[in-house]
C-alpha cells in the first residue's frame, strides 16, 4: 500500500463521523474556480489535503461574535465538540517564555498589535469578515537572536475562523512591528524574525517535537526528493532555530517526529508563515500566498484537440490513447506519486508535452518544482496500464533548449523551447533537418548531437545534446 492510500484512508476515518457546514461545499467550489482562473499549475499532492484543511477550518466555527471591548472571548462548545484547549490557553493563558515578566515589552508588543494588527489581516488570502474582537492576549515573550519577539492571539467575529494569532518582532530592517496574523485554530506557530530569514520561532500545540528541514536534497542518479532533519529544542513549547544560510519559507518543512517525513501529508499547521509586509495591502498588491519564489512552470500547450476541447498538453504525433492528452495530469500524479517523485505540501509539476514513441508507448514530460529551487524534468513512459519514470535533471529555465532529455531504449530526444522553431542535425558537419516541432515541442531521433533553437524575433542559438 503506498503512503497517499494510507493518508487518504486515515483521513477518511477522522472526517467518517463529521457532518459538513452545509456552505462548505459553496465556499470551497467558489475558491477552486478561482484558483483556476489565477493559475494553470497543478499542484497534485496538496489539492486533496487543502481541501481537507478548508474543511477542517469549517468544521470549527467556536466563536461568537462580542463587542469590541469585551473580556477575551473564549471558543464556545459547538456541535463538533469541546474547544481546542490550546486555542483556549492561547486567548486567555499567562505569558510563557523568558519575557514573560518583562512588563514593558509586554506593553509594547500589545501596543503595536493593536496599532497594527487590522492591517495586517488585510495581506490573507480572504480577509473579508475577520474583524478582531474582544482582548488580545500575549501569551508567549521571549528573546531571540534577532532580538525580542511576543505571539499573541485574539478572537475574531467570523464564524468559520476560530481566531488570529501574530507574532510581533523585528522585521528584515530591524524594527518592531507585527510581522504576521494568521487564522489560528491552536496549530503550530511557526515564523521568521529579523533580518535574511535566519531566525525561525515556533510555538508548539501539541506535537511535543519540532523538526526542522531547510531544503529538499534531489538524488542525482533517479531524481527522488529527500529532506535532512534535525531538532528544533523546546522550552515551554517555545522554539528557537537558526538556520544555515537565508531561506524563503516555501523551501522549509517541519515535522512532529525526530526522523521526519516527507510523506505524511501533515500535520496541518506545519508550514512557516512568511512575514508580512509592513502597512495595510493595496488595492493591486498580491496577497501573501501568492507572492512565491517558486521557479514559474514551462509554458504547455493551448491548442485544441480534434473535439474542440483545449488540450492540457502539447502533442507530438498521434497518441492513441486520447486520455493522455485530455487529462494527462491524473496519469502524471498516479506515477510520479508512486515513484516517490511528488511530495505532499512540497513540490508541484506542470504537463509539457505528450510524444508518440516509435515503438508505440507515450512519453509524457514534465517539469516538477521543489520550492524556490530551479524545476526538475521528468518523462513518464506510458505503456498501457504500466508505466515507468525517467529522471532527466534539473531544468535550467535560462536555457535556449530548457528540455533536453534522452529516452530510453532509443527512442529519441524529447526537445521542448515554448513556441520556437527547432532544427536538428546528426553531427557538426551534417545539414539541418526540420524538427517538425508542435509549439517548440519534438522528438528527436537518437542519432541527433546538435539543435537549432529558432525564436520569434529570428534569432538562432546551436544547442549540443550531451548524454
Amino acid at each position: 500500500m503506498t503512503e497517499p492510500t494510507r493518508l487518504t484512508e486515515r483521513l477518511e476515518e477522522i472526517v467518517s463521523d463529521v457532518e459538513a457546514d452545509p456552505s462548505l461545499a459553496h465556499r470551497v467550489l467558489s475558491r477552486g474556480r478561482e484558483r483556476r482562473r489565477k493559475r494553470r499549475t497543478i499542484f497534485g499532492a496538496a489539492t486533496a489535503l487543502t481541501v481537507v484543511l478548508a474543511a477542517g477550518t469549517a468544521l470549527t466555527g467556536w466563536l461568537r461574535e462580542q463587542e469590541d471591548g469585551a473580556d477575551p472571548v473564549i471558543p464556545a462548545q459547538g456541535r463538533f465538540g469541546e474547544p481546542s484547549p490550546v486555542l483556549t490557553e492561547r486567548l486567555t493563558g499567562e505569558p510563557r517564555g523568558d519575557l514573560a515578566e518583562d512588563a514593558a515589552f509586554l506593553a509594547e508588543a500589545e501596543a503595536l498589535w493593536r496599532e497594527q494588527a487590522a492591517d495586517a489581516i488585510t495581506w490573507l488570502r480572504y480577509p473579508d469578515g475577520l474583524v478582531l474582537t474582544g482582548e488580545p492576549n500575549v501569551h508567549a515573550a521571549f528573546e531571540t537572536p534577532a532580538g525580542p519577539v511576543a505571539v499573541i492571539t485574539q478572537a475574531i467575529t467570523r464564524n468559520d475562523v476560530e481566531a488570529i494569532s501574530g507574532v510581533v518582532g523585528p522585521d528584515a530592517q530591524g524594527r518592531t512591528r507585527v510581522l504576521s496574523a494568521n487564522p489560528d485554530g491552536g496549530r503550530l506557530l511557526s515564523n521568521f524574525v529579523g533580518p535574511d530569514s535566519r531566525v525561525l520561532v515556533v510555538v508548539d500545540a501539541d506535537w511535543g517535537h519540532v523538526s526542522l528541514s531547510e531544503h529538499i536534497d534531489i538524488d542525482p542518479a533517479t531524481g527522488l526528493p529527500s529532506r535532512h532533519w534535525r531538532e528544533v529544542p523546546l522550552d515551554d513549547h517555545i522554539g528557537i532555530a537558526e538556520l544555515d544560510s537565508p531561506s524563503p519559507p516555501e523551501g522549509l518543512d517541519l515535522s512532529p517526529t525526530p526522523e521526519g517525513s516527507m510523506f505524511d501529508g501533515g500535520p496541518a499547521g506545519r508550514a512557516v508563515q512568511p512575514m508580512f509586509p509592513e502597512g495595510r495591502r493595496g488595492d493591486h498588491d498580491e496577497p501573501i500566498g501568492h507572492q512565491t519564489t517558486y521557479p514559474g512552470p514551462l509554458l504547455a500547450g493551448t491548442s485544441s484537440d480534434e473535439d474542440g476541447r483545449p488540450q492540457a498538453i502539447i502533442e507530438v504525433g498521434q497518441i492513441a490513447d486520447r486520455s493522455l492528452i485530455r487529462n494527462p495530469s491524473r496519469r502524471l500524479f498516479g506515477a510520479l506519486t508512486e515513484a516517490g517523485v511528488i511530495a505532499p505540501l512540497t513540490s508541484s509539476f506542470s504537463e509539457l508535452a505528450a510524444l508518440a514513441l516509435p515503438d508505440g508507448r507515450t512519453a509524457l514530460i514534465t517539469n516538477v518544482s521543489y520550492g524556490p529551487t530551479a524545476p526538475h524534468l521528468y518523462a513518464v513512459i506510458v505503456d498501457g496500464a504500466e508505466h515507468e519514470v525517467v529522471y532527466g535533471g534539473p531544468i535550467d529555465v535560462e536555457s535556449p533548449l530548457p528540455v533536453a532529455l534522452r529516452l530510453p531504449d532509443d527512442q529519441g530526444w524529447a526537445v521542448f523551447d515554448h513556441e520556437s522553431e527547432l532544427r536538428y542535425r546528426d553531427s557538426p558537419d551534417a545539414e539541418w533537418r526540420d524538427a517538425r516541432a508542435e509549439q517548440g515541442a519534438a522528438l528527436l531521433p537518437p542519432t541527433a548531437v546538435q539543435v537549432e533553437v529558432r525564436d520569434a524575433d529570428g534569432g538562432s542559438v546551436v544547442v549540443d545534446l550531451d548524454d
